[in-house]
């Protein structure tokens, strides 16, 4: 028996999803304090650093290079608009990088996921 994101009308289960967001910070104590910051307020289940990484970006006419370090944050859909405000409330660019997709995922990790992260108004912190 196969799935399919969202289940189909050949009776086939739905297949599971949680919501990975990804960013980056300009440095690794960055990236962190503010992975932490997003699990403990409950928006982020689990986030993953790698870095650093090299990127290279087109920045107010120029070609700039630099040093980052991708986060990956795992959310179930309930959190996912509070995940985006927090990092965007806390993010030290003017611009940053976050981008958000819905990946299947064994049913297991979907209810840790949902059971760790808050619905879009528990999980709203003044400070994330």
């Amino acid at each position: 028996m196969g799935y399919r994101l969202g289940g189909d009308r050949t009776g086939e289960p739905a297949m599971r999803s949680v919501m990975v967001i990804s960013t980056t910070y300009p440095d690794r104590a960055t990236a962190e304090d503010r992975s932490r910051r997003l699990v403990a307020a409950g928006v982020a289940a689990c986030v993953q650093m790698e870095g650093p990484v090299a990127s290279t970006y087109s920045w107010e006419g120029a070609i700039e290079c630099a040093e980052e370090w991708c986060c990956r944050c795992k959310t179930s859909h309930r959190a996912l608009a509070a995940c985006i405000e927090a990092i965007q409330t806390s993010h030290p660019y003017s611009v940053p990088e976050i981008t958000w997709s819905e990946v299947a995922a064994a049913d297991s990790y979907v209810a840790w996921v949902e059971a760790v992260t808050r619905d879009d108004a528990a999980g709203k912190e003044s400070d994330p």
